[in-house]
């Protein structure tokens, strides 16, 4: 049997991957702030094994804009700032709660439907 590479290790481990909108009307609206913010909280409640961070270009929501997706949960937020990235770290990764005033979309049963989900991650 082959040993694991390091990367493969750590894609056992990962729990969650969040994509932060970089695209231009994110970029104007300080995403760049709460990708700041996003990587500070998972260092700080040591999710760095768990969590991945990946930047993304345009992700078309530009009217909520800063936007940030939350997977395997599948859950979008809107109009995001360095106060709310810090609430999704410590509600949405640790205590698997919707950051509902933030939340625009969830998926439910392999759709992305308006989110209306007020405690726990629906699965």
């Amino acid at each position: 049997m082959a040993k694991k590479s390091k990367s493969e290790e750590r894609m056992e481990r990962m729990q969650h991957h969040i994509l932060v909108c970089r695209g231009p009307s994110c970029s104007q609206a300080s995403s760049e702030e709460v990708l700041i913010a996003m990587r500070k909280h998972v260092k700080n409640e040591n999710l760095d094994e768990t969590v991945r961070i990946t930047v993304t270009d345009c992700m078309l929501r530009c009217s909520q804009s800063p936007t940030v997706v939350v997977y395997p949960d599948g859950v979008w937020y809107q109009k995001m700032t360095p106060e709310s990235a810090e609430k999704i770290i410590k509600e949405h990764l640790l205590r698997e709660e919707i950051v509902v005033e933030k939340a625009q979309y969830c998926l439910v049963d392999g759709k992305f439907v308006p989110c209306k989900v007020r405690k726990g991650i629906s699965k």
